[in-house]
């Protein structure tokens, strides 16, 4: 079955393609597509440099071929364009994987295409674009994948999407409750990426200043609120867990604080606003997030206005 990426920066399915699978990627802008064409995307990596070359490459979704899996690997702010790419190509009994930070995007797809099946994919690895064609990644990624509605037919499609993962050496988990890993990631997510951001700098420098650290974790456990509130509590020790791992990345640039220095829209909606809305005393009762979420979305309007 053909794969469909939209966005190019999924390094996983990359894979997939240097592996002989079939795979078509969406990029955004018609020279970029051609550009790819010609030179190739740049990955640089631990597990070894290579140059991504292939034909499919395109900038329209109505020039793409028929395709059974549509991976979609945009960032929030960009879902405005991604309903009208996905109207035009998903047919019944298409699966659709997501690979979005935050809350929302599965509940708007199931209802848009509810004879599709919905696939939720959750990317843990340290990755930057340096251009439009050069994708730079620090650290070994692993995957979680879980259905939105637990079916037979939903566990089908996610057996067969974990066996092509794995066959190019992509560590995936097949996890059962999708809501609890997106909470689990918003536990850092929430945290590290508005934090930086409004700090202007890395994860290392918070998590090994006084004062910051703190902070990070009165963070987390203000997301452990929103989550134990919405029915998924998360384990005792995310605060330790999460800070462990921050600790491996080095110096690490969260992707918000990339895209505020260069200007491009913030994902303050999918990371704050739809957490922070699943509990009516949220404000109250999660003043730190609160306060995360009213600066940043300050900070967006001056990129977007």
């Amino acid at each position: 079955n053909k794969i469909f990426l939209i966005s190019i920066t999924l390094l996983n399915i990359i894979r997939l393609h240097l592996a002989q699978k079939k795979v078509a990627f969406l990029v955004r802008e018609a020279a970029q597509a051609e550009r790819l064409k010609k030179d190739g995307l740049s990955v640089q990596s631990p597990l070894g440099d290579t140059v991504v070359k292939s034909e499919h490459f395109y900038h329209s979704a109505q020039d793409l071929p028929p395709c059974r899996v549509w991976c979609v690997a945009l960032k929030s702010t960009q879902n405005n364009a991604l309903f009208s790419i996905l109207d035009t190509v998903v047919q019944p009994d298409d699966t659709i994987l997501v690979w979005q930070n935050g809350l929302g995007l599965e509940e708007a797809l199931a209802e848009r295409y509810p004879q599709a099946i919905v696939i939720g994919g959750l990317c843990f690895l340290c990755s930057s674009k340096n251009d439009s064609s050069h994708i730079v990644q620090s650290t070994t990624c692993s995957m979680h994948l879980a259905p939105f509605i637990d079916h037979p037919i939903s566990r089908q499609r996610l057996a067969i999407i974990e066996t092509d993962l794995k066959s190019v050496q992509v560590p995936v988990d097949c996890i059962a409750n999708l809501r609890l890993a997106r909470w689990k990631k918003l536990s850092w997510n929430m945290p590290f990426n508005g934090l930086c951001t409004l700090l202007n700098s890395d994860t290392q420098q918070l998590i090994h200043h006084q004062h910051t650290r703190i902070l990070v974790e009165q963070l987390i456990n203000e997301v452990m609120l929103l989550a134990a509130h919405d029915g998924h509590p998360l384990a005792e020790d995310t605060v330790h867990k999460q800070l462990s791992y921050t600790a491996t990345m080095g110096a690490y640039l969260p992707s918000m604080l990339l895209d505020w220095r260069q200007q491009r829209p913030l994902e303050v909606d999918a990371i704050y606003l739809q957490p922070l809305q699943t509990w009516h005393e949220a404000k109250q009762q999660t003043p730190h997030l609160h306060f995360l979420w009213t600066t940043l979305s300050y900070l967006n309007d001056q990129i977007t206005h």
